[in-house]
C-alpha cells in the first residue's frame, strides 16, 4: 500500500477490516510523493483485502491518475475574507479572518481551523480574530495535502501584504521580515490560559539569505517591460506543521555495538525514513555507518 505512515495507517486498516491488527501487515517501503492526500486513512485501501479474502488469492489494485481525483481526496477549498490593519513601518497590527471551507461529503476536515494557526504563526498580528465555516458538500473526498490549511491562508493574506507594500512604498523583503515570526514565537489562541509557541523561528535569517541569492536587489532594479512581455518578481512566506505525540521511538543495542533503528515511516523519496533518527547516533556517539534502518514494515517490529 502507498501511504508515508505506515504506522498510524496500519490501526485504520484493522479497524475497517475488523480484524485483529496482529494479524494484519502493511508494507509501504518506497512511498514517492503523497503530499498528505493518502497520510493516514484512505478507505480504498481495503478493497483488495475484501476481494482477496473471498478469492483466497492475491489481490493487486491498480487505478488511474482519472480514477485517482474521483476515488482520492482533494484538498479543502477555501473562499476567505480578510481585513488587515498595518502601521506606518508595515508591521500588522491586526487581522480579522473569515473562511468558508469546502469540507468533501465527510467528517470536518482541519484545514479551516490551521489556516488561522499559520497566518498567526508567520505574520505575528498582536490582534487578530478568526472565523471559519466548513460546508459538507457532495463532492469527492477532502483531505488535508501538502502544507494543510496553512497554503489556503497564505494565499489569502500575501496579495494584501504585497499592496499594503506598494502603499506603504515599502520593499517586498522588508515588510515580511518586519513582520516575521522570532525564537519561540506565539501563535494561535490561548489554550487553558497559554498560547502555543514555536520551538525556533529563523525566518528573517531566510529571507536575507534568500534575497541574497536570488539577488533581490538587482532583480526589482530591471526593467519589467520587455517589447510586449512583462515579468514581475515576488516573495512570500510559507510554513508546515507535521507529526503526531503519542508515538514512541524503538532502538536496540546490538552486542557488537551497532545500532538497529526501527522507523514506522515510509520512504518519501527525502530520506524521511532517517532523517530525525540520526538523533540516535548524535546522542549516543556512534558513527552513523553503525546504524541499520528498518521502515516501512509492520512485521518489521515497526515501533
Amino acid at each position: 500500500m502507498r501511504t508515508p505512515r505506515p504506522v498510524q495507517t496500519f490501526a485504520c486498516l484493522g479497524r475497517w477490516l475488523n480484524m485483529d491488527p496482529n494479524h494484519t501487515v502493511l508494507i509501504s517501503e518506497y512511498t514517492g510523493g503523497v503530499f498528505g492526500s493518502k497520510a493516514t486513512w484512505y478507505i480504498l485501501a481495503i478493497i483488495p483485502a475484501l476481494l482477496s479474502k473471498k478469492a483466497n488469492a492475491p489481490v493487486m489494485m491498480r487505478i488511474s491518475r482519472e480514477e485517482e481525483h474521483f476515488i482520492g481526496r482533494a484538498r479543502p477549498g477555501f473562499q476567505g475574507r480578510m481585513k488587515v490593519g498595518f502601521a506606518r513601518d508595515g508591521r500588522i497590527t491586526a487581522v480579522d479572518m473569515y473562511t468558508i471551507c469546502n469540507n468533501g461529503p465527510y467528517d470536518a476536515v482541519g484545514d479551516a481551523n490551521a489556516s488561522g494557526r499559520i497566518v498567526s504563526l508567520l505574520y505575528q498580528p498582536p490582534a487578530m480574530r478568526w472565523r471559519g465555516v466548513t460546508v459538507l458538500t457532495n463532492t469527492p473526498p477532502r483531505g488535508p495535502q501538502s502544507a494543510p490549511g496553512g497554503m489556503q491562508g497564505i494565499v489569502i493574506i500575501e496579495p494584501i501584504l504585497a499592496k499594503a507594500a506598494r502603499q506603504l512604498s515599502l520593499d517586498q523583503v522588508e515588510i515580511r521580515k518586519v513582520n516575521a515570526p522570532e525564537g519561540k514565537a506565539p501563535f494561535g489562541p490561548e489554550m487553558n490560559g497559554k498560547r502555543g509557541h514555536s520551538t525556533s523561528a529563523f525566518l528573517k535569517e531566510a529571507f536575507d539569505r534568500g534575497a541574497e541569492q536570488f539577488k533581490w536587489k538587482e532583480r526589482i532594479a530591471r526593467p519589467k517591460r520587455s517589447g510586449t512581455k512583462v515579468r514581475g518578481v515576488g516573495v512570500s512566506s510559507s510554513a508546515f506543521f507535521a507529526g503526531s505525540t503519542g508515538y514512541d521511538g524503538l532502538i536496540v543495542i546490538r552486542p557488537d555495538g551497532r545500532i538497529a533503528i526501527q522507523s514506522g515511516i515510509g520512504n518519501l523519496g527525502t530520506e524521511s525514513t532517517s532523517d530525525v533518527h540520526r538523533v540516535v547516533a548524535e546522542v549516543l556517539g556512534v558513527p552513523w555507518t553503525k546504524c541499520a534502518v528498518t521502515w516501512g514494515n509492520t512485521s518489521q517490529n515497526a515501533p
